[in-house]
């Protein structure tokens, strides 16, 4: 009875204490984390938590109302809550490891500021991490990032968005972990970007987006409504530079990246990825021409893009459904801008890689379009890569159209209006490099004339026009006539001007050779 007593008696007594610990323990955890946000900056950082509540039974910690405040005025964050679970106190005391089952961070606002003289971080010491710890789950919940650049005139906003951020098994300690970058490693990353805008360098762009969603399990990328936009209007952008300058509007419905190596990024800065669809590509393009032409280095060919990339990239295939593709210039003396414009447009680009050991096939594409949404316009590309470093070459046809269809240009960068004019056929087979263009070129057409335009009023100059009908066009260019001709392509390059302009130069000097007696 007396050894039954004692043994109760023993258990009320380490059940009291064990219940006291926690009680107690739950009071000085609380004070010590107060002490220890108190204490000062940790780094630069100052943390500052209106409350503090401990769970030693639970193993859960709550910060409410957190703020960070970088002492160097770079930022600052508001967190509303904090809160850590599954909180391991046996583990910090024996091995001085941090073990936690998950860290949930809600709505916080982080905002920082960069500037021109920003202290730049140590290399020695960044990505290192003093205390070890290993997290099963951490999660980013609503929060809001704002990062600017301020200038000498202006504060800029360089990147806005709103966030969702998981990782799993988040630790310090790489070895077992599926993805690792300096001396963190993580088995699983989770991005979800809503209603976001980044500024491109330079500041004449911006890319805004309504979602981007990242899973490294599933390894795809997904957006939607993705835009590229210029801060200033197609004339004020020229104006502004007081030269040439493109101006672009371009925008996505849907994009997907698939099979994407997060560990090449990470470890290689590499992109590396299988297949990339765009559905609803719709691109705007503008050049004011009246502007002087900008002094600037030469413009590289493909391959020279890629190398020139601040990244290394490997993507398989490119595929492009469902785009409209429209370009505009306006010329000295024209009274409105000429625009020509493809619809309806399909493209399949294959090994677009500057990666040498993971091409396997040569570097093409293929494109069909509607040209001003009439005639069918098929086109199919071979570019050199470090495996196959064969010329650059282009093929292709244009179906039958009305030529007069391209008269929104012809009238306001060439002074000529196509009164009639049928195309029954146009193929072009030509290669190029970065100094010229060679090839052949087909264009059947028939009862073609034009009038010659007054550059100020655009009125019919008719005795330049009968003159160029009877003596300058060959009316007719049909393959069963005596007079049936092939063309030549051969252009000069002029390097400073786009590879677009090289490819329709080069096509010009092959209609030139036919067309013109």
């Amino acid at each position: 009875m007396k050894y039954s007593h004692k043994i109760l008696t023993t258990a009320f007594i380490l059940i009291v204490a064990v219940v006291s610990f926690f009680l107690i323990g739950d009071t000085v955890l609380s004070g010590i984390i107060r002490k220890k946000l108190e204490k000062g900056p940790v780094a630069s950082i100052r943390i500052t938590s209106k409350s503090v509540e401990a769970s030693l039974w639970r193993g859960r910690i709550v910060l409410g109302e957190v703020e960070l405040t970088d002492t160097s005025g770079l930022g600052q964050a508001s967190i509303p809550k904090v809160e850590f679970g599954g909180f391991k106190l046996w583990r910090l005391l024996i091995h001085r490891e941090i073990v936690l089952k998950s860290v949930e961070v809600l709505r916080p606002t982080i905002e920082m500021t960069m500037t021109n003289d920003s202290v730049s971080v140590d290399e020695d010491s960044a990505g290192e991490f003093s205390q070890a710890f290993r997290i099963r789950q951490v999660k980013f919940v609503d929060a809001r990032i704002n990062l600017l650049q301020k200038g000498a005139e202006k504060t800029d906003t360089i990147f806005l968005t709103r966030l969702d951020l998981d990782f799993w098994d988040l630790a310090t300690s790489t070895p077992q972990e599926k993805y690792s970058y300096e001396s963190l490693s993580f088995n699983r990353l989770r991005l979800v970007l809503q209603q976001g805008q980044y500024l491109l360098p330079g500041g004449l762009y911006a890319v805004d987006y309504d979602t981007l969603d990242f899973d490294s399990e599933k390894r795809l990328l997904k957006g939607a409504q993705i835009n590229l936009r210029s801060r200033d209007g197609k004339y004020e952008i020229g104006r502004n530079r007081g030269v040439e300058t493109d101006w672009f509007d371009i925008a996505v419905t849907r994009i997907s990246f698939s099979e994407i190596r997060l560990d090449a990024l990470l470890n290689d800065t590499a992109v590396v990825l299988s297949k990339a669809q765009i559905a609803g590509l719709n691109v705007k393009s503008f050049r004011d021409k009246r502007l002087p032409f900008p002094v600037k280095p030469d413009t590289k060919l493909l391959r020279g893009m890629l190398n020139n990339l601040p990244v290394a990239l490997h993507v398989d295939s490119v595929l492009v459904n469902d785009g409209t593709i429209s370009y505009a210039e306006r010329v000295k003396d024209s009274t409105d801008e000429g625009e020509v414009v493809f619809s309806q447009v399909q493209g399949q680009l294959f090994c677009l890689s500057s990666i040498d050991r993971l091409i396997g096939r040569k570097t093409t594409m293929h494109v069909e379009a509607r040209a001003m949404e009439r005639g069918l316009l098929t086109a199919d590309f071979v570019f050199p890569n470090k495996r196959f470093p064969n010329n650059y070459q282009v093929s292709g046809t244009l179906g039958e159209m009305d030529i007069e269809a391209f008269n929104p240009m012809l009238v306001q960068n060439a002074s000529v209006r196509v009164e009639t004019g049928n195309l029954k056929r146009l193929a072009f087979n030509f290669t190029y490099d970065d100094d010229r263009s060679a090839g052949d070129l087909l264009f059947e057409y028939d009862n073609l004339k034009v009038h010659i335009l007054d550059k100020e009023d655009r009125t019919n100059k008719k005795v330049q026009s009968f003159f160029t009908n009877i003596l300058v066009l060959q009316k007719e260019n049909i393959r069963d006539d005596r007079s049936f001709r092939e063309g030549t392509i051969a252009f000069e390059r002029d390097k400073k001007k786009s590879l677009f302009n090289y490819w329709w130069k080069s096509l010009l000097s092959g209609i030139k050779s036919i067309a013109i007696l």
